[in-house]
């Protein structure tokens, strides 16, 4: 058994739709498999398919023609069986703000459900039936309720079986090129591109009329098979001239509008209630309550922000599998509507179009420049939709223009950041961007920001008041005094430009910014003010002029991305988005918060749908890139952790920055993704240039090293107790072997350099041991040395005593044998052996005394000697 209130819940619910348009509810329910006769005949006549489960379906249509499709069914039911239900209701069709959709149904019918029917089984709302009987052919009676279904009143559908209930649907469809005509380049390109599109119309067999200046072809669409057949071809025609260069093509516009029995002539086109000047080129405009039968096919876009929308408003469409937006958005991006919505010319300050520029917020707004693009790059692109919302939410209902000044300038909330941001756009055509540019002394953009002086242009404080004031007349006079006192200084004829801005007389703001240009010393100053000549074209509508002073400006200071993006600006508001897509794509590889700035810029509101779809080709491409640049800083930081100790200068550092990298790497924003790949590129120079400074290091370390070791080992070499050495040797070979190592193998791996790190710090903490084991030998040596060159001495010195002895004592008693009377001759003839062995022990210690002396005073001179000689060999 079929239940409607599961069908119902699982369209989506939406609290506040951005459009609404009433119509008639189906709900279907069958057995087994629903007819394809069914389906065709409803698509036929203008319903479509919300949502369907396995044996029931709910189906929308907004005209009376879903009765003439119900008559039809019920005609061919007497031929052929078609067991199924149809119950038709009142309904509300809903689109949300990213325009998905949902159907608001009476609450009395959402508790029926209804058992498989075995023939066709129409239901008809009793509040249909006047509707029913306007029909030619069609009656309606009440009937008994079935179970299952609420009591109602519900009514049946009689048929009169002679007539054919064709479908009433037929559009007008105009297709315009853009740009003037008047220009042989435009017209050559339309005429050679209008041949494609006549082929179309004959393929079709589609009734056409060219309008007498050929510029525009009129179409006479009939039925919802016959526009979406044609609207498939026209895409795939504008795609396929824009891809192959061989191809005749030209932007152009197409909309199409319900006919309402206007007579096809010439002065449809004129029906249409659209600024052609604000559709985008090359995608077929239709309403919503059009675009949404067709929308099995083709993917839905909102085709102008800031306006009242309802379900007759004008959207977009392209092919949803080869289309233009093939590209899987991360966040359905809308433009904040209540920040967008007026119908002025656009704001010299913002480019907004609710307010005059005298009125601009951003007259009182005094922030620095250029700042809310880093903070918006820390947010999240999905957020943004979000964030839009909530705006919208802040400013409904208030005076737009106060409301904006109040959040322009306090909070710090996502929605506060966003409109900053909004603002920051057009910062250059603003005053406080005026009051930078007085006080800058650099010669290049934007380099040249950077030398100001921050008491230029004070002496104009008081006419600046003035203006901001309004008080146009006294600010004038100050200024025109102020200009006769310093006739060199740029501050009061740059302000006298902005001044007459305001009260548009913008004849005398040209006249005044071209004197201020003649008067700028440098390219940065001269390039500023020209900008600012463009921008008022660009205001008064001369698109294709502004584009070419934007120009002119890029080649002054090549390095300001505004100029070239202005352009493009220009060019989008022209009708030419597929050359606007290349400049920004140039604008975003200089400057990557041009991608945030594209995404809310108001201005490109006409090529929206063009530029999302490169916007996000842009993302998805850096996106994959990203994947592996999040490894990448995983593995910096773990080759980190390998290759230095917590206490290195670099590891400190390193984990700064990488931790900084992984946060950049889980924020879903465009310039944080290329941010993180720029860091990434520096972070590894830097790198690898501490690991080439610290492997030469450790070369040089090893370099010294092996000096201070040699020293060692020379000194070490001569010991004569090898079994001593024991210890001395492991330490030795140690550190020889490391050394080695180090100076034979590349260091420069992550395992490598690790590694050579320990062996130098193992090398320097085992040549310590050496030197502590050094000292010990050294005593060892210097004393075995002096005990043998004392023992040498004593040695000779005591062989020279004992024989001096040994022959004196006999030789003096020899020669003074007849000598008497000498005492100590009578003493030593008495005890000449007691006399012996005391001259000996006199002997032996003299020897011993003079050999000591000896040997300390050659000791140092005798131990160099022995050194040098051991390293000469």
């Amino acid at each position: 058994m079929a239940n409607f209130s599961s069908l119902v819940r699982s369209l989506p619910f939406i609290s506040h739709p951005r459009a609404s348009g009433s119509g008639y509810g189906l709900w279907l329910t069958w057995q087994d498999q629903l007819s394809n006769s069914v389906v065709g005949t409803l698509q036929d006549y203008g319903a479509f398919c919300l949502c369907a489960e396995r044996d029931q379906a709910l189906w929308f249509s907004s005209n009376t023609d879903v009765f003439r499709a119900l008559a039809r069914l019920k005609i061919s039911a007497q031929l052929l069986s078609i067991p199924v239900f149809i119950q038709v209701f009142p309904a509300t069709f809903q689109i949300a703000s990213d325009l998905s959709y949902s159907l608001a149904v009476p609450s009395e019918i959402l508790k029926q459900s209804m058992e498989s029917r075995e023939e066709l089984d129409i239901w008809i709302h009793p509040k249909h039936s006047e509707i029913v009987k306007r029909i030619s052919g069609l009656r309606s009676h009440a009937r008994a309720n079935a179970a299952g279904l609420t009591n109602l009143g519900w009514m049946s559908l009689n048929v009169d079986e002679n007539l054919e209930y064709e479908h009433t649907c037929s559009w007008f469809l105009v297709i315009k090129p853009v740009g003037r005509m008047r220009m042989k380049e435009a017209m050559m390109g339309w005429l050679a591109f209008r041949e494609g599109i006549e082929d179309l119309i004959v393929k079709h067999n589609i009734e056409n009329i060219v309008g007498t200046r050929e510029e525009l072809l009129l179409l006479n669409i009939a039925g919802y098979q016959a526009l979406r057949a044609f609207c498939q071809d026209y895409l795939e025609l504008c795609r396929d001239s824009k891809e192959e260069e061989s191809r005749n093509y030209w932007p152009s516009v197409a909309a199409a509008t319900p006919q309402h029995k206007i007579p096809f002539t010439e002065e449809a086109a004129g029906k249409f209630n659209i600024n052609w000047e604000m559709l985008v080129p090359d995608i077929p405009h239709l309403q919503y309550r059009d675009a949404y039968i067709l929308s099995e096919w083709f993917q839905i876009h909102e085709a102008r922000a800031g306006s009242e929308e309802t379900f007759d408003s004008w959207c977009n469409v392209t092919l949803k599998k080869t289309g233009i937006l093939s590209t899987k958005a991360p966040a359905d991006i809308f433009l904040p509507k209540n920040v967008l919505f007026g119908e002025k010319a656009s704001c010299f300050y913002c480019g907004m179009r609710n307010h005059a520029a005298a009125d601009c917020p951003s007259r009182e707004y005094q922030n620095a420049p250029f700042k809310i693009w880093k903070e918006l790059a820390r947010e999240d692109v999905e957020n943004f939709p979000r964030t839009i919302k909530n705006l919208d939410h802040a400013l409904e209902n208030k005076n737009i223009v106060s409301a904006l000044r109040k959040m322009l300038i306090a909070g710090d909330d996502p929605e506060h950041k966003l409109l900053r941001a909004i603002y920051e756009i057009n910062v250059p055509n603003q005053l406080r961007m005026l009051q930078l540019i007085w006080q800058v002394r650099g010669k290049e953009w934007p380099v040249g920001l950077e030398k100001i002086v921050e008491t230029d242009g004070q002496f104009a404080r008081e006419a600046f008041e003035l203006l901001l004031d309004k008080k146009y007349i006294e600010a004038e006079t100050e200024l025109k005094k102020l200009r006769t006192l310093h006739p060199r200084s740029i501050v009061p004829v740059s302000l006298l430009g902005f001044l007459f801005m305001e009260v548009k007389d913008t004849a005398r703001a040209t006249f005044f910014w071209e004197e201020t240009e003649r008067l700028c010393s440098t390219p940065l100053l001269k390039g500023y003010f020209i900008y600012q000549r463009a921008r008022i074209t660009e205001c008064l509508g001369s698109y294709r002029e502004a584009a070419s002073i934007y120009k002119l400006v890029s080649t002054i200071s090549p390095a300001w991305p505004d100029p070239l993006y202005r352009s493009a600006v220009c060019l989008v508001k022209l009708g030419f988005t597929g050359q606007a897509v290349d400049i920004l794509s140039k604008c975003i590889d200089q400057d990557p918060h041009c991608f945030n700035r594209i995404l809310i810029d108001p201005e490109l509101d006409r090529g929206r749908t063009h530029i999302l779809s490169a916007l996000w080709e842009h993302w998805h491409q850096i996106e994959a890139t990203i994947v592996g640049k999040r490894e990448e800083v995983e593995n910096l930081k773990a080759e980190i952790t390998v290759r230095f100790d917590e206490e290195h200068k670099f590891f400190i550092f390193a984990q700064k920055h990488l931790g900084y990298m992984q946060k950049l790497g889980q924020r879903s924003n465009y310039v944080a993704f290329r941010e993180l790949i720029t860091r990434i590129a520096r972070f590894k120079e830097r790198l690898e240039s501490q690991v080439n400074y610290d492997v030469k290091v450790m070369r040089r370390q090893i370099s010294l090293l092996f000096g201070q070791l040699k020293e060692i080992q020379q000194e070490a070499s001569w010991f004569p107790y090898p079994k001593m050495l024991r210890e001395f040797n492991r330490d030795f070979n140690y550190c020889v072997e490391k050394m080695n190592w180090v100076l034979r193998n590349p260091i420069k791996g992550q395992d490598n350099f690790r590694e050579a790190r320990q062996f130098v710090r193992g090398i320097q903490d085992h040549l310590k041991a050496l030197r502590r084991r050094l000292a010990t030998l050294r005593i060892i040596r210097d004393t075995t040395l002096f005990a043998l060159m004392l023992g040498r001495s004593f040695i000779w010195l005591e062989v020279a005593g004992l024989g001096l002895a040994l022959v004196g004592i006999p030789s003096i008693l020899y020669f003074t044998r007849n000598l008497e009377g000498i005492w100590i001759l009578d003493i030593i003839r008495e005890r000449e052996w007691e006399f012996q062995k005391a001259l000996i022990l006199i002997l032996s210690g003299s020897a011993l005394l003079v050999a000591a002396f000896k040997s300390a005073i050659v000791f140092e001179k005798r131990r160099r000697e022995l050194f040098s000689q051991k390293q000469k060999e």
